[in-house]
C-alpha cells in the first residue's frame, strides 16, 4: 500500500512538473514568434515545429524531479551555510585589514593627509567603502588639501 501511494505521489508531481514545463516552453515560443502575426498562425507554427520537442523535454524534466529537486535544494543549503560561516568577527577583521591596506596605498601615493584624515568615510558596518581616493572630493570637514574645494568655499 505504501509503495502504491509513493508511486502515485511521484506520478502526480511528475505530471504536474511536465505540464508546467510544457506550458512555459509554449508561452516562451509564442512570445518570441508573435511579432505582428495572429495567435492562430503562431499556434499552428508551434504545433508544427516545437510541440514534440517541448513534450519530450517536459517529460524528461517531469521524470527527473526527484533527482534535480533535492540536488538544487542541497546546493542552496550549502551556499547559505558557506555564506553565513564567516561571522561578524571575520567581517570586522576584513574591514580593519582593508582600512590598513587603503592607508598604506594612500601613503605610497603621497595622499596621506595625517592620521585623522583616514579614508574620508568611516568603514561602516564592515562594508569597507572608501569614497575619498584623492579624486577632488573632500568628505571630511577637517581636510585642507590644496586644490580641493571645501563646503565653506563653495558658498
Amino acid at each position: 500500500m505504501l509503495v502504491v501511494m509513493a508511486l502515485a505521489g511521484y506520478a502526480a508531481v511528475a505530471l504536474w512538473t511536465a505540464h508546467y514545463v510544457f506550458a512555459r516552453q509554449r508561452a516562451a515560443f509564442l512570445a518570441r514568434r508573435a511579432e505582428g502575426r495572429s495567435d492562430a498562425a503562431v499556434e499552428r507554427q508551434f504545433r508544427r515545429q516545437e510541440r514534440e520537442q517541448a513534450k519530450a523535454i517536459a517529460l524528461l524534466v517531469g521524470c527527473s524531479w526527484p533527482v534535480s529537486g533535492p540536488a538544487l535544494l542541497a546546493r542552496r543549503l550549502v551556499a547559505v551555510a558557506v555564506l553565513n560561516a564567516a561571522g561578524p568577527a571575520a567581517r570586522r577583521d576584513e574591514a580593519a585589514d582593508l582600512q590598513r591596506r587603503i592607508r598604506q596605498l594612500e601613503r605610497d601615493l603621497g595622499l596621506d593627509a595625517g592620521p585623522d584624515a583616514g579614508l574620508g568615510v568611516a568603514l561602516d558596518a564592515g562594508l569597507g567603502v572608501a569614497l575619498d581616493a584623492g579624486l577632488g572630493v573632500a568628505l571630511d570637514a577637517g581636510l585642507d588639501r590644496p586644490g580641493v574645494r571645501q563646503d565653506a568655499d563653495a558658498a
